[in-house]
This record gives C-alpha cells, structure tokens and sequence, in this order.
C-alpha cells in the first residue's frame, strides 16, 4: 500500500485557522469545517452568555435568543462568509445542531456566572442600609450577626450566647446608644419612646431567625434618606413588629475588655505616618458674607497648619485670601461651585496633588488624624471617602445610590474627580444638591463612596457620646462656639507641642 503523501496528511490548527478566518476558503474536507463550525460556536457561546449576563436577557428570553444566534450565525458563517453550499455539510439542521449541546453548555455556564457577579456587584447599593441585606438572603439561619470589617469576634462566647437562647424569640441584642438631646440626623426623636436605644455597629450585634424572618416580610423601606442606619434600623424594627434592643454591654463591647465579650468594638484604622502636606489640596467652599467670621475661626483653628487650601469664594479677597469662581452665591445646593472646585482643581490649582478635601466654611477638622486615615488608602484608586448617606434604596436593593455629605468633608482622588466630569460635565442646576449629584454621577461612573464614620455632618451634641471615638470632623456653627469645640474634639494637645519644639529647633 503506498503511503500518503505530505499534502495528504492531516491539517494543523494553525492552517484550519487561518483557513478559517480567510473568507471563500477551500475546504476539501467538509469534517474540517464542520469543526471550524463547532468551535466558533464556542467562542460565540461564551461571548454571548457574557453579554446576555450583564443585561436583563436571561431566563427563557435568553435561551431562545441564543438558539437564533447560534443557528444564524452557523449558517451565515458557511454560506455568506466561506461560500458554501450548505447541503454540502448536510443543510440548515445539520449546521444547528453542530455542536450544539456543547456550545449550549458554555452559554449557560458563562451568562450564570456573569450574571451572578453582575447582582453581586450591585449589592454595594444599599445592602449597608441592613434591611436590603437582610431581605436578599438566600438562606435564613437560626442567628445573624452583623458587625464591621474590623470587629473582633470571639467564637466561643458566641456559641455559649445562642446555646443560652432561643432563635425562636424575638432576640435583637448589642451594645446600646443613646440620644442626649434631640438630634436633627435622628428626625429629633419623633415617634421614638422614651429611652430609646439602637446598636453601635462596631461592637456587633444578634438578631434571631425570628426577627430576620419578620424583617424579609416588610414591603418597603421606611424613609427615603438613609442617614444614620444604626438609628433607623432600630427604628424601623421597633414600628414594624414593636422590637427593641437589648442593651448587653458586657457581651457586645467598646472600651470593656471582659473575657465575656463576643464581639468587640473595632478600632479607628489609622497610619503610624500620614501622607505628606504635598499631597493633599484643601479647598474650603464660602462667599463673601462668611469671610470676616467663619473664615476667621477656620484660619484660627484647624487651617493654619495646612499647607495647600483655597478658600473659594464668589469675591476674591487678598487679605485672607479667598479666589473668586465666578459662581455666585446660592442658598442651597452649591453644585454649580462644587463643579468649578473640581475643574479648578484639575487645571489650575491642584498640580502634584493626589487627594482633594472639599470642605465647607463650618466644618471643623483635625487635619492630621485625615492625613493619617488617607494614608490607609491607594491615591491611585478612583474612590470618594466620606460620611456616606444613601437615597431611594429599595427593600431589594435593587435601586437607590450613596452619595458622601458635603459638610463632613469629601475627599476625591483625582482620577475620582476626573471621572465624574467625564459622566457629568455640570450640573443640571446650579442649586441642585452637590454631594447628592456627586453621588448619582459616581453611581454612573462605577466609584465607590467610602464611609468614613469619623468624618461627621453634624454636631459633637447630636451623636451618642459612646459613638465618638477620635473624631476627624464635625459641621455646623448653629448654637455652639466652634473654637470651644475644636479644642474639646479635634485639637491634640501633645502634636501642637510637638509642633512647636519642632520650630524651635528649626530656628536654632
């Protein structure tokens, strides 16, 4: 029997490839391009189950688009593209079928997969707001505990606190705060009853299948802020199926070390060394009518020792001085001179800069604990730090976004910055809220707003003295003397020290 000859020998997969991507190819041997057919269908499968996962076409939609794709495209691949009589490889049906099952096996697990991580990532809006995150679990066990990233958990303890209760009681236990005073971020205390108490997050808290059951039959979310959510947490149980927290300080600590403990609080994450004073551009949002008092106690408390601040303002003054935007003052909302601090920054103010602080004329700041807690981050990250505040979070999730509080201070990097006013160039008006049109415009752009729980909106007096723990802001001047309060919360006593030894050898 003579041997075959080398043209004779079976084709590589470079050669069916490039035969394959080369329109009217010769194909001697119809198994070869059946083959092309199969594997194509692969690749197609895995492209369109990537699509199909990242859109609402899923479910049995899905699946009969993608049979009409896949046939289509068979069939349109071998007669359009390759020039093929189609009843040469066994017509229509035969194409279909060509690795059907296979290919059909890939889409699913491709679209499945993305599809999953697509809801995953849309958890990150508002599943920190407790009740979304609790109505979307898939699995209710006996107990549910919640706490912060870095809370201390003690296993043991834990396995001794459910052993000693019943998860068929309505159990909501942790480590209890409590309003000295009306507060503004709490709606001052309406419909709450007297001694009215809710969780502090870093010291964890329980709460039995019966409650997370109750909590997965509600129809909606109570408000359409999502202020302070330890608060309206409570609150919402407390309306809804009258329970209320039990205050067990001796198991859900903050500042007790008793080996009773099954969760401790966690610790502000702060940096040995903060960034460097080059790295970080200050621009304080104020008009001319704030110049002579508000600028005042900023420049005589918490301002002087920062090296790079603009004071922006709709009138320069040299004497203090301020930089005029050329946006006029307006009551409310401020977007319209947010937008221009940012454009400011970028082309003009904020060369070598890799963080922006955006503060208001009645924030107070302890600038180095900020220095510090920025160190703990990547500058090259498109994020936006602040007090986080959420709006129009459903009770699946499903809608709604974060946006960071302007008084609190936000604080952008610049590729955050960049970002935004790709997406949203300005604003729709000039006294549309800046740090809710912020928070839309970092929605749309995919930039997570990170919380910062000691960047404050508010007073000193309007959170729970157990909830204060080594402050960065407060805001608001109305009915305190902020110079008092700023040596009371944010000024440390042995860095001003420090600072001045530091001088004093300079001089020497």
């Amino acid at each position: 029997m003579a041997s075959k000859s080398s043209s004779s020998t079976e084709p590589t997969w470079t050669t069916t490839l490039g035969k394959a991507l080369a329109p009217r190819s010769v194909w001697p041997d119809k198994d070869e391009l059946l083959d092309v057919v199969y594997w194509g269908k692969q690749v197609l499968s895995l492209l369109v189950g990537f699509v199909f996962g990242i859109t609402p076409m899923t479910g049995l939609l899905g699946i009969i688009s993608y049979v009409v794709i896949s046939s289509v495209v068979a069939q349109h691949y071998v007669t359009k593209f390759q020039k093929v009589d189609e009843e040469e490889v066994g017509g229509f049906w035969e194409l279909s079928k060509e690795g059907f099952g296979a290919a059909f096996a890939t889409y699913m697990i491709s679209c499945s997969v993305v599809d999953a991580l697509n809801d995953f990532s849309s958890e990150s809006q508002g599943f920190w707001a407790i009740t979304p995150a609790i109505f979307t679990l898939t699995k209710v066990s006996d107990w549910t505990i919640i706490a912060e990233d870095a809370s201390e958990i003690n296993i043991d303890n834990l396995k001794s606190f459910i052993s000693s209760e019943k998860a068929a009681d309505p159990v909501f236990a942790g480590f209890g705060l409590q309003d000295n005073e009306p507060t503004i971020i709490h709606h001052f205390g309406m419909n709450a009853p007297t001694g009215f108490q809710y969780p502090l997050f870093s010291a964890g808290f329980v709460l039995s299948r019966t409650v997370v059951e109750s909590i997965r039959k509600f129809d909606q979310m109570e408000n359409g802020f999502s202020i302070d959510v330890k608060y309206e947490f409570s609150m919402l149980l407390h309306k809804k199926i009258n329970v209320h927290l039990r205050h067990e300080p001796s198991l859900f600590c903050c500042g007790n070390d008793s080996n009773t403990c099954i969760i401790r609080c966690s610790n502000p994450l702060l940096s040995s060394f903060p960034i460097q004073d080059s790295e970080i551009h200050l621009m304080i949002k104020t008009f001319e009518g704030h110049h002579k008092n508000r600028l005042e106690v900023l420049k005589n408390t918490w301002t002087s020792g920062v090296k790079r601040v603009e004071y922006c303002s709709d009138k320069e003054d040299r004497a203090i001085p301020t930089v005029d935007l050329g946006i006029g003052n307006t009551e409310r909302g401020h977007c319209a001179k947010t937008w221009a601090i940012f454009r400011r920054f970028i082309d003009v103010s904020g060369a070598g800069a890799k963080w922006l602080v955006i503060a208001d004329d009645d924030t107070l700041m302890n600038w180095k604990r900020l220095k510090q807690m920025l160190k703990m981050y990547d500058p090259n990250d498109k994020i936006i730090i602040g007090e986080r505040y959420g709006f129009g979070f459903s009770i699946d999730g499903l809608s709604g976004y974060d946006y960071p509080t302007g008084g609190s201070g936000m604080i952008f990097t610049r590729s955050a910055i960049e970002s935004i006013l790709k997406v949203c160039p300005s604003c729709a008006a000039d006294t549309d809220p800046d740090d809710m049109t912020i928070g839309i415009c970092a929605t749309s752009s995919g930039i997570p707003i990170v919380h910062e729980s000691r960047l404050h909106q508010a007073r000193p007096q309007d959170y729970a003295p157990g909830y204060l723990k080594d402050p960065i802001s407060f805001h608001k001047f109305t009915d305190i003397d902020p110079i008092a309060v700023y040596y009371k919360y944010l000024f440390d006593f042995e860095d001003h020290v420090q600072q001045n030894q530091d001088s004093d050898k300079t001089e020497l």
